[in-house]
């Protein structure tokens, strides 16, 4: 029988906070669904020698399961380089090029003209370079054919970061010692590169027509090993305008609560306007917020609370296509006759042993990572993970999609590379249920690696935000 406990959450007002195109990976239905038709979504057909642009597929059924694989019809003229669904192709030489996504007989192609190799970084004073191998702020990926410029906040010759080149991974931007001295959240803001150059002398003209806004956190304490990700349906003709007179900041997400974000905006703003790409949407609303107790960022997220929908989650859902090629929000529709409820576990690791350790799921050898970029738990160290919980229903005709309150685990084990069997659940045969909203504390104790304890300390209802 399905376990159901709603936790209700107090609304207060938040502090800064913010909002990422990969599909939610968090419906546990393991049976396969054939690929009927794909459709090359992108409306980009063009990239210059030397560059790359991002295509994606467009898989029917939605929830087909599915593998896409990409090709070039000549790879003299073009590079492909495929991570599921989505594309990137590299420009080599110019011409015309056939890029095409198949499963089995099933397939779809784009023809892309590569074009003369590109001057644009002549025109600008921008820092591109990836300081992935020395100090950096934050990496990120950007999955648009798009060369973006960021900022702190907002846009301005003074809170200037750096340049995210197009079609990259991990890109790791640089830290200015004058805007980031201390540990802080805080908003990326990007403009395309092209917007840059032409307002230079006037930037702050461009503060409500972001490209993209993800909320983010630096920690001075941490190797910040987060990639905040751009979306893929970034930087269309197509536009979302928000208009929030709440006083809660909101991120909107595509296709779920843990979808890709396509943009955030802080409380009390209005026409902050996200360029998207042609296409049938699913947007939900989501709230952050850095909790000073917890040292986390805390997610909530509304949920209606009568008729047909109560309980599910709140959602938009529309079209943006030629005949209608925007579309207007507003966030006062999520912020009354709703519950908050929170998306997420929390497990609170207090390492009170003298050596150093990491939390782990399952047998993957990579550590968890907090959302404030945290991995590796020294001693005399407490730090907050988070648990995600699995989808148990979603109708993608309608919309409706339901997260279950909890989570079983039977596999997260504390440790490091020396030793890491140290289950906090007891042993790898036994389970756990992790409830969304809850705070899970475990103290670990022993001299070294290999004498440790994990014993539950502690387990407790999140407190209000």
């Amino acid at each position: 029988m399905k376990k159901t406990k709603w936790l209700l959450l107090a609304t207060a007002l938040f502090s800064l906070a913010s909002f990422s195109c990969n599909k939610t990976n968090d419906d546990d239905d393991s049976s396969d669904v054939a690929i009927t038709a794909i459709s090359i979504s992108s409306s980009v057909d063009t990239v210059a020698v030397g560059e790359a642009i991002t295509l994606k597929a467009s898989l029917t059924p939605s929830n087909a399961t599915g593998t896409v694989e990409w090709i070039s019809g000549n790879t003299d003229r073009a590079t492909v380089q495929s991570a599921g669904t989505t594309c990137i192709v590299k420009g080599v030489a110019e011409g015309t090029v056939d890029i095409i996504a198949k499963n089995g007989n099933v397939s779809d192609s784009k023809t892309i003209t590569v074009t003369t190799a590109s001057s644009s970084n002549a025109t600008t004073d921008v820092d591109y370079t990836n300081y992935s191998n020395s100090t950096y702020l934050v990496k990120v990926r950007n999955n648009t054919s798009k060369k973006l410029v960021a900022f702190k906040g907002s846009p301005s010759k003074t809170t200037l970061i750096g340049g995210v080149p197009a079609s990259t991974t991990n890109h790791a931007l640089p830290k200015s010692s004058e805007l980031f001295s201390t540990s802080q959240d805080f908003v990326l803001f990007f403009v395309t590169e092209d917007d840059y150059n032409a307002n230079k002398e006037n930037l702050t003209s461009l503060e409500n027509k972001p490209f993209a806004r993800l909320y983010s956190y630096y920690n001075t304490n941490a190797a910040n090993n987060i990639v905040y990700e751009i979306s893929s349906v970034m930087g269309g003709d197509m536009s979302i305008v928000l208009q929030n007179n709440t006083s809660y900041n909101v991120e909107l997400r595509k296709d779920g609560i843990y979808g890709e974000t396509i943009g955030y905006t802080g409380a009390s703003t209005i026409n902050t306007t996200f360029k998207v790409d042609s296409g049938d949407y699913y947007v939900f609303p989501v709230f952050r917020k850095f909790d000073t107790t917890l040292n986390e960022i805390v997610t909530v997220y509304p949920k209606y609370t009568s008729g047909n929908a109560a309980g599910k989650d709140c959602v938009e859902y529309f079209s943006l296509n030629d005949s209608q090629n925007s579309v207007q929000l507003d966030a006062s529709n999520w912020s009354s006759g709703v519950a908050f409820t929170s998306g997420y576990a929390y497990i609170r690791i207090n390492n009170q042993s003298k050596t150093g350790i990491n939390l782990y799921d399952g047998a993957n050898s990579t550590p968890l990572v907090t959302s404030t970029g945290c991995s590796a738990i020294n001693s005399s160290k407490s730090y907050v993970f988070t648990l995600k919980m699995d989808l148990n229903q979603s109708n993608s005709t309608t919309g409706q999609y339901e997260y279950e309150d909890f989570k079983t685990y039977s596999m997260l084990h504390i440790g490091n590379a020396l030793k890491s069997d140290y289950y906090i659940t007891g042993s790898d045969s036994e389970t756990k249920d992790f409830y969304a909203g809850k705070i899970y504390t475990y103290t670990v104790k022993g001299n070294t690696i290999y004498d440790l304890t994990v014993e539950l300390t502690n387990e407790s209802e999140m407190s209000q935000f």
